[in-house]
């Protein structure tokens, strides 16, 4: 079970992530069976002393988890990149040789989908801003946890990458600071509010 043993999180077992799975499946009709086991029951494991739920000794103790537990959960276990542009050669060719040449007369769609962080949103739309093209798409983003979208909205970056993201930035877009985009409210690093409009938000 998961409690703290001389500093080390010991690792939820199996049965009890597998008994959260069918929850999670009957509730939201999600699949989560994709996912490596050892590294959703890590996961699951962080989130759940996260949300300071004591340790699950029976199954009608796990079935009083809440929904607003399981989005929660969700946003934790399903695997995220939360830096901005993350692999910063692909961001670049794709600068260069693919959004420069679109055709400006015409629309185009993108689609994020399972994101249960915002970088790669806030990624493709610097760089659509920067090249003066974000009119030209449609943007929707699908995550299956409203905790999630809520984030993502509010343009909530990820805190341990800060750094690195910051350098991806000036190597993808040297000539501008990146205070241009991100600013902190409350104490905490956020993205452009402004560029997150019209983007389409599903929660599935």
């Amino acid at each position: 079970m998961h409690k703290y043993r001389h500093g080390i999180l010991n690792i939820i077992d199996r049965q009890t992530s597998d008994i959260i799975k069918k929850i999670i499946f009957k509730r939201f009709a999600i699949d989560l069976s994709f996912l490596e086991d050892y590294i959703f029951r890590k996961r699951l494991t962080y989130s759940l002393n996260f949300l300071n739920i004591t340790p699950l000794n029976n199954n009608e103790q796990i079935t009083i988890i809440t929904n607003n537990q399981l989005q929660i959960i969700l946003h934790c276990v399903f695997p995220d990149e939360a830096e901005l542009f993350r692999d910063t050669d692909m961001w670049n060719l794709l600068k260069i040789y693919i959004l420069s040449k679109i055709n400006r007369e015409n629309k185009y769609k993108i689609l994020f989908f399972n994101a249960t962080a915002g970088e790669d949103l806030y990624s493709t739309l610097i760089l659509l801003n920067e090249l003066k093209i974000k009119d030209n798409f449609e943007i929707t983003l699908i995550s299956p946890s409203t905790y999630s979208i809520e984030k993502i909205k509010n343009g909530i970056i990820s805190q341990p990458k800060n750094r690195t993201s910051i350098s991806n930035f000036k190597t993808v877009i040297p000539k501008e600071s990146i205070t241009k985009y991100l600013g902190y409210i409350n104490n905490t690093l956020s993205f452009d509010n402004n560029l997150l409009n019209n983007i389409n938000f599903i929660n599935c």
